[in-house]
């Protein structure tokens, strides 16, 4: 599961389009309801979706980092 406010515990992990809980991403998701073509139990969204996606858990992860590597900071 792809949550905002949490850090994966692997540097590569796949994940389904259901279970990231980004509401940048959902929405991209959902915008496509009724219009997605279907080919042997398979979904397949706009090829841009994909580089969309993965920019918006990049910098979602970018957040998180420096809010903890601030946090931390703080600390010391």
């Amino acid at each position: 599961m792809f949550k905002r406010t949490s850090l994966p515990v692997a540097r590569s992990i796949h994940y389904q389009l259901i279970d990231i809980q980004l509401d940048e991403v959902q929405q991209m998701v959902h915008s496509n309801d009724g219009q997605v073509r279907r080919r042997k139990k398979k979904l397949f969204l706009p090829p841009s979706y994909s580089n969309k996606i993965t920019e918006n858990l990049f910098r979602d992860r970018r957040v998180v980092i420096h809010a903890i590597d601030k946090h931390t900071c703080q600390l010391f």
